[in-house]
């Protein structure tokens, strides 16, 4: 049998499930405060959360897809020059 540890993404979700008092959790509950994004890089939450907003807005149809696309480029790499 393999054990598995996860977290869910959101703090309310681990706490309605009382995470912190678990054993097993505990120690990952402890540590989110300082934890880093290691598999896909440091960066890619700025970039996905970039790329997700400006989508939304080509797919509602306020712009074009490519206009949106070049805006989110833009501006996650200011944020990340910026960091």
């Amino acid at each position: 049998m393999q054990i598995r540890y996860a977290l869910p993404t959101r703090k309310s979700v681990a706490a309605a499930l009382g995470f912190d008092k678990d054993p097993l959790r505990a120690l990952l509950v402890a540590g989110a405060s300082y934890a880093t994004v290691w598999q896909n890089g440091t960066n890619l939450p700025i970039i996905t959360n970039n790329f997700n907003n400006q989508f939304v807005s080509a797919f509602l149809g306020e712009r074009p897809l490519a206009e949106a696309l070049k805006e989110a480029q833009k501006t996650a790499n200011s944020e990340i020059e910026s960091k």
